[in-house]
């Protein structure tokens, strides 16, 4: 963990060597979040596997931090995501676990596009825009002992299977602390905190059915609705 990497725009002056002379006519003045399109790009024939992993990164500063493209790859864990202009990982492919990462001060964090996720688990979700975690369709493992706070959307679920539930995580000071539109969430929505969101604390938009393991041991506290249920 000493030898931290960084994708950063080379606006950024606070890593690396001054390229502000040498290139002014691109590096001068303040960095922005639209400075790099893609941080990190896996395609398709990228010849990835489910052993390889991305550990001890920091992206800052680009519309997209890792940017997969229908790879397989392993996991993504003690990066840190800062200052990102859409998605800090998006995952449209079959990835495994996203453990012990920071997702902050930026549009949104993960997004999922019909993709295959293992365990989002132990990550900071907090002072994004849009959204924490952005399912759309596909499968996540599980949802476990995340922070998401001061986000418009924690965890909006669209379409999206969740195998192992969302448990233990804190939603607080969202818009929206977990937002699941006709989406299974196999293992139910259980020890969950949400305090503070101010339009839902969980809202689920389809048959209650679809929470197979119910919604258990969750504390609501000073949310504008605590659990709002409608199909």
């Amino acid at each position: 963990s000493g030898n931290e990497i960084y994708f950063t725009s080379c606006k950024d002056q606070t890593v690396g060597e001054d390229l502000s002379i040498p290139l002014s006519s691109y590096c001068s003045g303040a960095p922005n979040r639209y400075d790099v399109d893609f941080a990190l790009v896996l395609a398709n024939t990228a010849g990835t596997s489910s052993n390889t992993n991305f550990s001890y990164i920091n992206f800052r500063w680009a519309d997209y931090g890792i940017y997969n493209n229908g790879a397989l790859f392993g996991s993504v864990h003690d990066c840190n995501f800062s200052r990102i202009n859409i998605y800090g990982l998006y995952n449209y492919g079959t990835m495994g676990d996203v453990i012990d990462n920071n997702f902050g001060n930026s549009i949104s964090g993960i997004r999922a596009y019909y993709a295959t996720t293992g365990n989002i688990a132990n990550n900071t979700f907090v002072n994004n825009s849009s959204y924490g975690i952005y399912q759309d369709h596909g499968s996540i493992q599980s949802v476990t002992n995340n922070v998401f706070g001061n986000t418009g959307y924690g965890f909006y679920n669209y379409y999206g299977s969740i195998f192992e539930g969302v448990t233990n995580n804190q939603f607080i000071n969202n818009s929206y602390g977990l937002y699941s539109y006709y989406a299974p969430i196999s293992g139910g929505v259980t020890n969950n905190i949400f305090f503070g969101n101010t339009s839902y604390a969980f809202r689920n938009y389809g048959s209650s059915a679809s929470i197979l393991g119910g919604v258990k041991n969750n504390l609501f506290v000073q949310n504008n609705y605590a659990f709002y249920n409608s199909s």
